[in-house]
């Protein structure tokens, strides 16, 4: 129940259920209604304090923006926090209630991106974005973030989290935020973001950024042949949301927001050129253009040759995944950037990458390939058809060993 102090200053009007460290209580004041947040445990630890303190203060600075509006606190003898009710439905129970049309989906996500952009500008990281974590209010469908319970603040104060004590949730489980890591980056929370969009036109929720098949979210069985995911625009985001390596993912907001955009404000007619088919004919027969396709088409089929022969030296009970035979054009490169782990796990794993970068005219190819403790550089023509059909397979069979011999120590830490 609410403490004696705070009843003289509320009304109680209910007790929700409890959550993981904190009781919630709906109180009234003034014909005002407020929540009160107070620890389960009358004694704190010193890092359940910290949290405390870090969640009043991530409140304070966001000041009402996106997130309920602080009123009151206290972290010495008496603890609790009083902020805004904000009268609405959890994210989840809102999805089970309504049926989302990709429009709408896409506005609460941008507006989710609104909301973290103005905590990114302040140093500010929530970690722990889910549909429990957003409150979409009543009147005007507007999305509240919540529980600031383990965010990570920029203020040259911190707590480290113990060794062993995994972050963020089981919503979307990110790498970065693992047991035994101590990684705080921008990308967690956009990627959260994705995960939420994903969920918003699916109705399922990610899990993992890649199952025990190496596929993401959007590409399992259970999703993939949903209407919802033609839109061309929705797939790219998911493709570069959903990868595994956090340099790769979107790493601001705003960044989002502007492919979010490209769904909301489709290409109109206007000024559109219509002499562009021909041009693009007159493009595609191109000759230096039609020969740098065809040296690409060969090169993606060496990077397949690589993986076959790694698969094939690869032991039985282990598996990869990750992004195969990518071709760039700002870098001219095909890529592959892929990881291998046991079989239904994700942890621990170790990455290994094969590039093949081009020189301007597309006919010569720099390879650079390795693995976390092991990297190599070779070149060859695109003529040297010998060479290759000898050499990708070879990097296949030695990135391997190598990846299987790193993974070794790691699997047998976890034993211990």
């Amino acid at each position: 129940m609410l403490t004696e102090n705070l009843q003289k200053k509320y009304n109680l009007i209910k007790e929700y259920a409890e959550g993981g460290q904190s009781v919630t209580f709906l109180v009234e004041k003034d014909s005002i209604k407020y929540i009160i947040k107070i620890p389960k445990s009358v004694s704190l630890s010193k890092e359940r304090r910290f949290r405390l303190e870090r969640e009043i203060k991530a409140l304070e600075l966001m000041n009402g923006f996106g997130v309920p509006k602080l009123h009151d606190y206290s972290s010495e003898e008496e603890v609790y926090i009083v902020m805004d009710f904000i009268s609405g439905l959890t994210l989840n129970e809102f999805v089970e209630k309504n049926t989302l049309d990709l429009k709408t989906s896409v506005l609460i996500v941008t507006s989710l991106c609104e909301i973290i952009e103005e905590a990114h500008k302040i140093g500010l990281y929530h970690r722990d974005l889910k549909p429990d974590n957003i409150i979409i209010e009543n009147t005007t469908n507007r999305p509240f973030i919540i529980d600031f319970g383990i965010c990570w603040l920029d203020d040259n104060s911190s707590f480290k989290t113990k060794k062993g004590i995994e972050l963020g949730n089981r919503f979307l489980r990110l790498p970065e935020l693992a047991k035994g890591t101590d990684v705080t980056v921008s990308a967690s929370d956009i990627t959260f973001l994705v995960g939420i969009l994903f969920y918003l036109v699916t109705k399922h929720q990610p899990n993992i950024l890649l199952n025990e098949e190496g596929l993401q979210p959007h590409k399992r069985s259970e999703v993939r042949d949903l209407e919802v995911l033609s839109n061309n625009i929705l797939k790219k985001i998911f493709d570069k949301g959903f990868t595994y390596e956090v340099s790769l993912r979107y790493s601001t907001a705003s960044e989002l927001k502007e492919d979010l955009n490209k769904i909301l404000l489709p290409m109109t007619t206007e000024n559109l050129d219509f002499d562009a088919s021909k041009k693009l004919d007159e493009l595609f027969n191109d000759e230096f253009y039609k020969k740098k396709r065809a040296n690409i088409e060969i090169i993606k089929e060496c990077h397949n040759l690589f993986l076959s022969n790694y698969q094939q030296s690869l032991n039985a009970s282990l598996n990869y995944g990750g992004n195969n035979a990518n071709f760039s054009e700002e870098t001219r490169s095909v890529e592959t950037s892929m990881f291998v782990v046991q079989r239904g796990t994700s942890e621990p794993n170790v990455r290994f990458y094969l590039v093949s970068k081009f020189n301007d005219n597309f006919d010569i190819v720099y390879l650079t390939y390795g693995t976390e403790t092991f990297n190599d550089q070779v070149s060859h023509t695109i003529k040297e058809t010998t060479k290759m059909e000898t050499l990708y397979p070879e990097i296949g069979k030695l990135l391997a060993e190598n990846t299987m011999n790193e993974l070794l120590p790691k699997i047998q830490s976890g034993l211990r």
